[in-house]
């Protein structure tokens, strides 16, 4: 029996919420067609895959040791996948790769070249997989029978003749219904209703997905029953994405929303999708709400005929204004998507877009322009003078009516409703002073069945102070640099006072890491000592700022250094001052640090609105024990958080309650693993909420003794619980 392992790497900002869809069509249709006999298919963890640096993906792929691997392509994940795949391949001999997904187009030679593939499957690609799979059973695989896909032979490539589209979707079972995907790993299902679109956007890579073809109304039933019970078993709703390009033109939309109407009469589950706006009427608004959609997200893209034109839009803006008024009327929030970049479109059209939406009282949010291999649009670059990135995601950074240095001014202007900036505040801080369980048996050496000890490491914490240096030595063990994650926060503790900070260490971390990991981003944070020691440690990490292979390489492209909500990077660099002392440094790599004594403390908040830095760190040690203090004390903090001043609380319970009163985002239960290099070593545990488990073990004074289980995590949440309460009784 031959083995293959499915990957898909997921797009950089979506770590928790890795739904590997593609990969689950994919075993599901080699099932359906009776091919576990001979193939064992397995999906590589979604988590792993999400959180996982190189090393560490390519190590779990190498411990598998395949004989198929099948992988999505998409513009986020292009170059890491090549990177990772090409690594595996030296060490698996007869290795066979099989990629697919939207950038793997008869067109797109950058993957087609690509010595780390052996076939390329093109369109939608369950036939095209299953046709493959029974050729290489056979002992005299005949490769050119299959139709959909393009192999290399030695230095020849052979494309084939496409498959004409799937006429009837529901030959293709549902990953969700064979048990292969669940909704309770990542609390979240992704559906589609349809394959297909109706609009032909040159932009887009939907307009080559053929005509509408609905899934049957007793599958989608069945899906969102299963959502259903995976929130039961969670005891918390569950998101369902409806991926359809617009929900509402789906042959399909009446039959669920009238099955979400019957199975989520409880509001279990937060449905979200993408509307038309000019097929929304008052009967449309009401099956939506019925069914307990949450969330509406529309494509105006730009106000703009001429634009409209070039990409083949046809929209009446007249009736769009209707259909978003009514979805209004009927209570939905509504986020309105405009691109950056469009052909034909200048600085005077896209900020009448802009003022269209200010106007109207919409929520605009802005994307650039990108030109993947799957668009139409990509052919006519050069037509419109649009000039792209040459490396994916093929943002365009100039046109014929908009230079470089306009856009970028652009987005500096409009940096609050870029699709592309992360604030600050969602940013996971590891705790100054927190310990943790010691290090797992083995040192961090691979188990005896070959499985890794250590789980991907976000974060790293090192105390940068005098006397024995041996600690800071032990974050150079071979076990932290093979198991980097995607991206990595260091937080660095400066307690020496002298003039230059002490970080040899750091240069041969980032060295030795990035070697392994070079796609992997980085965010260091410097605190303690004094001013001129920690502007010392931010200009000797830029100094050193390493080379990354990252797909977040655009934002150094696109996004000017002094935008400060833009935090992923490939490489950020803050400085963590204090509120008096801020307003005296540049602000590009500077936070602001605010140490708020009490609730009331109207000096403090004065200074940390007029000081400079990318964002604000809140710390609170006094007593929270009055929620009347604690609302009024946020209430003063969203004019910051409005302006563009980001927000992170360091205190758990706060960040908590700003979370769920303010920003309306309930955090989700994420494994992490967490790395402290304090004076006397390196020490690990392997957490759900990160943040909220370290500062209970802190706080609680729980001392945890290696990896813990179900027994541990019901003592931290039961000592977090207690926590709470004494607060709110006002210790």
């Amino acid at each position: 029996m031959k083995s293959v392992l499915l990957v898909q790497l997921p797009h950089p900002s979506h770590e928790d919420r890795n739904i590997p869809l593609a990969a689950g069509f994919l075993k599901s249709a080699a099932f359906h067609a009776g091919l576990e006999t001979d193939f064992a298919i397995e999906i590589l963890d979604a988590r792993q895959a999400a959180t996982g640096g190189c090393a560490h993906i390519i190590r779990e792929i190498i411990r598998r040791a395949p004989d198929v691997v099948g992988t999505s392509i998409y513009l986020w994940n292009a170059q890491r996948n090549s990177y990772i795949l090409a690594e595996v391949k030296k060490h698996l001999d007869g290795l066979r790769v099989v990629a697919g997904g939207p950038e793997v187009t008869r067109d797109a030679d950058y993957i087609l070249q690509d010595r780390a593939y052996d076939f390329f499957v093109f369109g939608e690609g369950e036939r095209t997989w299953v046709e493959l799979l029974r050729q290489m059973r056979s002992r005299r695989p005949v490769f050119t029978d299959v139709r959909g896909m393009a192999f290399r032979d030695g230095e020849e490539l052979f494309v084939h003749p496409l498959h004409q589209p799937i006429v009837d979707v529901n030959e293709v079972p549902s990953p969700y219904l064979e048990g292969i995907l669940d909704p309770a790993d990542c609390g979240e299902i992704l559906l589609f209703t349809m394959r297909g679109c109706l609009q032909g956007c040159s932009y887009c890579s939907w307009s080559a997905r053929g005509r509408l073809r609905a899934f049957a109304a007793d599958r989608l039933h069945e899906e969102l029953l299963v959502a259903r019970k995976a929130a039961d078993r969670l005891g918390r709703r569950v998101i369902v994405s409806v991926a359809d390009s617009a929900f509402n033109t789906s042959p399909a939309f009446w039959d669920f929303c009238g099955s979400a109407k019957q199975i989520n009469r409880d509001g279990s589950l937060d449905i979200r999708c993408f509307l038309q706006a000019e097929l929304i009427d008052d009967a449309v608004a009401r099956a939506l709400k019925e069914a307990g959609v949450c969330t509406a997200e529309i494509g105006l893209q730009s106000t703009d005929p001429d634009v409209l034109a070039n990409i083949n839009r046809r929209d009446d803006i007249d009736r769009f204004l209707e259909g978003v008024q009514v979805l209004k009327d009927w209570g939905f929030p509504i986020v309105v998507d405009s691109i950056l970049g469009l052909p034909g479109d200048t600085r005077e059209s896209f900020e009448q877009t802009l003022r269209f939406n200010r106007q109207h009282n919409l929520s605009p949010l802005v994307f650039n322009l990108s030109l993947g291999h799957g668009s139409k649009l990509r052919g006519k670059a050069a037509e419109f003078g649009l000039r792209p990135d040459e490396h994916p995601p093929f943002y365009v950074y100039e046109t014929e009516h908009l230079a470089h240095a306009q856009i970028t001014e652009i987005m500096r202007e409009n940096v609050g409703i870029l699709a592309d900036s992360d604030p600050l505040d969602d940013l996971q801080f590891p705790l100054a002073g927190a310990w943790a369980a010691q290090m797992p048996p083995g040192n961090g050496q691979d188990d005896e069945q070959g499985r890794p000890a250590s789980a991907p490491i976000t974060h790293i914490s090192v105390c940068a102070g005098t006397g024995d240096d041996q600690h800071r030595e032990r974050v150079l063990h071979e076990s932290i640099l093979r198991n980097i994650a995607g991206h990595v926060t260091l937080s660095v503790e400066l307690t020496e006072e002298t003039d230059a900070p002490d970080l040899a260490w750091l240069e041969t971390l980032l060295a030795r890491a990035v070697e392994r990991n070079p796609f992997s981003t980085w965010t260091l944070l410097f605190e303690g000592g004094n001013a001129r020691l920690r502007q010392a440690a931010v200009e000797f990490a830029l100094d050193r700022k390493p080379t990354l292979r990252s797909f977040l390489g655009h934002r150094d492209l696109l996004y000017p250094d002094d935008i400060p909500r833009v935090r992923n990077r490939p490489f950020a660099v803050y400085s963590i001052e204090p509120v008096s002392a801020v307003t005296r440094l540049p602000s590009a790599h500077y936070l602001s640090y605010l140490r708020v004594q009490a609730l009331d403390d109207s000096e403090s908040l004065r200074a940390a609105a007029d000081a400079a830095g990318a964002g604000l760190v809140v710390d609170t040690p006094a007593p929270l024990n009055r929620e009347d203090k604690v609302r009024s004390f946020l209430d003063r903090l969203v004019a910051l958080h409005e302006s563009g001043k980001a927000l992170f609380f360091k205190d758990w319970v706060l960040q908590r309650y700003w979370q769920q009163n303010y920003v309306k985002s309930s955090p989700r239960m994420i494994a992490r693993h967490e790395v402290m290099v304090r004076g006397d070593g390196v020490r690990h545990l392997e957490l759900g909420e990160a943040d909220l488990y370290l500062d209970a073990i802190v706080r609680c004074g729980l001392s945890v003794t290696g990896q813990h289980g179900a027994e541990m995590e019901e003592m931290i949440v039961d000592a977090a619980v207690q926590h709470i309460r004494a607060i709110s009784e006002g210790i």
